[in-house]
């Protein structure tokens, strides 16, 4: 049997169409000395069907058509069952039935008749199925599905098969105006474009005198350019449909403005730790040039700009280096300062393509000394004793370094330093010895340096080099730079050093400098925390602390973003405060707004730090005191998690002060609570990946970057659907894949996966999928089951047992306390 049909056409979306199929040839395989062939439809003999093959009409359609051969007049070998009809469940439209035709409909979803005995396969794929519905067809693509019967010993030697094409259905579009889309045009000659019906003379009225006829394709689209420019006002344009003597009108409202939109409403320069610098002369959109003067201790800056034009596209450049896009009302990303005259460029491209460039001339003062290390990207500070002030508003006055050096605890000085103050700051200035850092380097193995600034104040450490903090790891050291904020241990093993240097132009890692900064938060982010936890109702226990490591060659600075695993950062925490009211540390966003990161409160010599676990190599950070009591949970197993997790900011209540700990979660649910658990929550979330997740869902940020971990991931057909509840086994699974982020080696054979689940009465209920992450589970004493020896792997979880899970899962490895 053989035979393909393509049925097209055009049909709105959600319609529910049937396509007939007709003219289907069926051939059955035989064998034996077949002498005899006889063709019924429902059980009657079709008149003249007697030959070796049979075509399907009209009157076939929703039959069953079965063949009778006899071989030497008694044995029947062969029996065929017809695919009639198949039926469009869901329509994805309106979109083209081919590129680049857009308005006929293709099917995302299709169900085919069922036919007792029959077998169902889609694109030529090995999975036969019973059931004939099919999910996720890629819209304007074919599909092509094939039958077979299910051969017994007394019928058929094999199967046979039906192939039929089935791409869209029967429709016709009405006239309609598609682009342009927006009523508000910016060129002169817009491009206009839409539906009516096939083959009709469709007629454009912009103005008089600008009008023109066009006529509608095979798929009903028409398009029409006008051949003068439209001058800048008000239109409106009449579209007008002819065909068969019938017609149709539709008009649509435009302005169009070709004007230049390119220049800025506002434009900020700052220091790298936010402060903000004064330009000269004060800044105007239609002044192009501006100058400003900073300290040596800004040794960066950031800008960020306001266009006319929203959709604008505004690049910035340091010193004629790459362009950097930046989006409206951002801040760009940090611009490094040589010592002297530096030259940034701001440019601006509205959406007509007019571009305006800014200059900005910002010069940097020199150290007392004049030394300028071009390794360090940029002089060393070194105090000044220059009294006058600049436009950062502060002075430099010299006095001692209170700089201390270790290896192994023994003092080494590897590294000088000395202070300065700058505005109302106090910094500590150290300078790394390469040499020396090496020769220490070479007694061995597992060596622990430290620098350390008993001085209160911000605290910046040059001199090193992407070289060196490879060194440091290929050899298992560890270098820890820390002052009375807080302690930065260099996560040299976690970051990817290849990936910074093909960031600076595959620059040599020796070549590289490295610059390490501890610092109070600007002013500006300060108080937005402040004023956020005021509104949010817990409390700021600690001044918000920026820990920065920064790479940079020739003028031009990165990160290295997020780390291949956890790292330590110790925050200190106000002398006399009770270790008990410590609730967890957060990462500070530049609004204010904060995200749990895994936090253990411990003591080092008489100092209590928050020692925080993260996969981040630089932000800013405080700690925060959130006690939680929900009401619905006072008496509830789950009580202590429950508070724990919530306190940290990493799930909600459910209102008035309830937490409904025994209502089903669903993927969305646990998609937030996990990845706030993890410290993984971040405002540059990854694009969304999946179709039915869009922009506004509460959750896509949670979704997205639980999905970029490989947490949580879509169906077959590329969907979420995150109001579906979760099973129990489906959560452990999830939990799992967490664990392995976190324990990064851990992995059962299938002989230890076996005798995990075997003291599980219902370990058969689990399925092939899940096994080997349940019992891991198991083993790491994560999951303890669902009362004695049962997993109920099939039972839906609910609020309270997710945050059981997540609660062990992040005591189990030491990321909070237990």
């Amino acid at each position: 049997m053989g035979g393909s049909v393509t049925i097209d056409g055009i049909a709105k979306a959600g319609q529910t169409l049937t396509a007939n199929v007709t003219g289907i040839t069926y051939t059955p395989d035989t064998t034996g000395n077949v002498s005899t062939y006889q063709w019924y439809r429902n059980g009657v003999a079709i008149t003249n069907a007697t030959g070796s093959s049979y075509t399907l009409t009209a009157d076939d359609l929703g039959a069953t058509i079965t063949l009778t051969v006899t071989a030497d007049g008694t044995h029947a070998v062969g029996s065929v069952t017809s695919l009639a009809t198949a039926v469009v469940t869901k329509g994805d439209g309106p979109a083209a039935p081919s590129a680049p035709a857009a308005k006929s409909v293709t099917p995302t979803s299709i169900t085919l008749q069922p036919v007792s005995g029959q077998e169902y396969s889609m694109d030529g794929g090995l999975t036969w199925q019973d059931s004939p519905t099919f999910n996720g067809l890629t819209p304007g693509t074919d599909h092509t599905f094939v039958t077979r019967v299910k051969a017994t010993a007394t019928q058929m030697a094999s199967g046979v098969s039906l192939a039929t094409t089935i791409r869209t259905s029967v429709g016709e579009p009405a006239l309609e105006i598609t682009e342009p889309a927006s009523s508000n045009i910016t060129v002169s000659k817009p491009v206009f474009k839409g539906t009516a019906a096939p083959g009709s003379q469709v007629t454009v009225n912009i103005a008089d005198g600008i009008t023109g006829t066009v006529t509608a394709d095979t798929y009903g689209n028409w398009s029409y350019i006008p051949e003068v420019n439209l001058a800048d006002g008000n239109y409106t344009v009449k579209v007008t449909a002819t065909k068969d003597g019938k017609s149709s009108t539709v008009s649509k409202g435009l302005t169009v403005n070709t004007a230049d939109q390119s220049s800025l409403t506002g434009l900020q320069l700052n220091s790298w730790n936010g402060t903000p610098i004064g330009l000269s002369p004060a800044f105007n959109g239609s002044t192009t040039k501006y100058t400003a003067s900073v300290t040596n201790s800004v040794y960066s800056v950031t800008v960020s700009s306001l266009p006319l034009d929203p959709s604008a596209k505004i690049e910035v450049s340091v010193n004629n280096g790459p362009w950097q896009q930046v989006a409206s009302g951002t801040t760009s990303g940090n611009l490094p300062l040589n010592v002297g005259t530096n030259t940034i460029v701001v440019k601006v491209t509205d959406a007509k393509g007019h571009v305006t460039e800014y200059t900005l001339t910002i010069t940097r003062e020199s150290s007392d000394s004049g030394d300028s290390d071009s390794s360090s990207g940029g002089s060393t500070t070194t105090p000044s004793t220059s009294t006058g002030s600049s436009s950062s508003g502060g002075s430099t006055t010299p006095s001692g370094s209170g700089i201390e050096t270790s290896v192994n605890g023994k003092d080494d000085t590897f590294a000088t330093g000395k202070e300065s103050t700058s505005g109302d700051r106090k910094v500590t200035s150290v300078q790394v010895d390469l040499d020396k850092l090496n020769k220490a380097l070479s007694q061995g193995n597992g060596q622990k340096l430290a620098i350390h600034s008993s001085k209160d104040g911000d605290m910046k450490v040059d001199g090193l080099t992407a070289g060196a903090v490879k060194q440091l790891a290929d050899k298992g050291a560890g270098l820890e730079i820390s002052n009375p904020l807080a302690i930065y241990p260099v996560p040299g093993g976690k970051m990817d050093l290849s990936a910074v240097s093909k960031q600076l132009g595959n620059a040599a890692l020796g070549d590289i400098a490295v610059h390490i900064d501890i610092a109070r938060s600007s002013d500006t982010l300060i108080t937005n925390a402040k004023n956020k936890a005021a509104a949010e109702g817990y409390e700021l226990l600690v001044t918000p602390v920026d820990l920065d490591m920064t790479f940079s060659h020739d003028g031009k600075m990165v990160r290295a973003g997020q780390l291949n695993g956890y790292a330590a950062k110790y925050i200190a925490l106000p002398e006399g405060i009770d270790p008990n009211r410590i609730t967890t540390g957060v990462i500070v966003n530049p609004d204010g707004s904060v995200f749990h990161v895994p936090t253990v409160v411990t003591k080092i010599n008489s100092r209590y730090y928050a020692l925080i676990k993260d996969l981040r190599s630089n932000g800013s950070y405080s700690v925060i005191w959130n006690p939680q009591d929900f009401d619905d949970v006072k008496s509830h197993w789950g009580k202590a998690d429950v508070n724990n997790i919530a306190a940290r900011l990493d799930l909600a209540g459910t209102g008035n002060n309830t937490f409904s700990p025994d209502r089903n979660v669903t993927r969305s649910e646990f998609s937030e609570i996990v990845v706030a658990g993890l410290g993984l929550k971040r405002q540059n979330a990854p694009q969304n990946k999946f179709p039915d997740v869009s922009d506004s869902d509460w959750y896509r940020r949670s979704v997205a970057i639980a999905n970029e971990f490989d947490i949580v991931r879509g169906y077959e057909d590329g969907n979420f659907y995150g109001d579906r509840q979760i099973t129990r086994e489906q959560g452990m699974a999830m939990i799992a894949r967490a664990y392995k982020l976190i324990e990064t080696k851990a992995a059962l054979s299938q002989e230890q996966t076996d005798a995990l689940l075997a003291k599980y009465a219902d370990a058969k209920k689990v399925s092939a999928w899940a096994r080997e992450d349940i019992a891991l589970m198991i083993e790491a004493e994560i999951v303890q089951g669902n009362g004695p020896q049962l997993l109920s792997p099939q039972s839906n979880m609910t609020r309270a047992e997710v945050t059981a899970l997540i609660a062990r899962l992040l005591k189990t490895t030491n990321l909070i306390d237990k």
